[in-house]
């Protein structure tokens, strides 16, 4: 892990966050930007972008799954750091700037939401009252962005997965 896989989650981070398969879409099956999601959203694609930022970096261990899926499966299977809600963040900010895969995720009705941790300064979130990490966030809106503004409800905070390539 290093500066060229830090670069490579960038650039896929960029790369599918800008992808119009990406943006969600309304009743009838058409695209939808973020100017216009004041239309009912029947289909985004959140997990989809997790699947394919982590294929680019060579994990396909969440292929197939909808984001509650993903968070019961990271529960299972990557680290979960410990710790207060700003521990767990910080580890997140940390394990992006040197490349590594680290997922955000809340469970909800009827699907969830999960986004990549993007690489970059922590924002100051007052609805958390903590520094959350910024994301590759693909819903209603699609752009790294903080992780307050993916997962607007103030409690809980979204659970922090991270894959631990550099763990030795």
């Amino acid at each position: 892990m290093g500066e060229i896989d830090r670069h490579n989650l960038v650039h896929w981070c960029g790369k599918v966050v800008s992808d119009p398969e990406m943006l969600a879409e309304d009743s009838e099956g058409n695209k939808v930007g973020s100017k216009d999601f004041k239309l009912p959203i029947k289909r985004t694609f959140c997990n989809v972008a997790v699947q394919r930022i982590c294929h680019a970096l060579g994990y396909d261990g969440l292929e197939g799954q909808i984001a509650n899926q993903m968070v019961e499966f990271c529960l299972k299977k990557w680290i979960v750091p410990c710790g207060d809600n700003q521990d767990k963040f910080n580890a997140a900010g940390q394990a992006a700037e040197i490349g590594d895969i680290a997922i955000l995720g809340a469970k909800g009705t009827p699907h969830g939401h999960v986004a990549i941790v993007h690489p970059g300064k922590m924002l100051y979130s007052g609805t958390w009252s903590l520094y959350c990490p910024l994301v590759a966030n693909v819903g209603k809106d699609n752009k790294i962005c903080g992780a307050n503004y993916a997962f607007p409800v103030k409690e809980p905070t979204p659970e922090v997965f991270i894959l631990g390539r550099v763990i030795a």
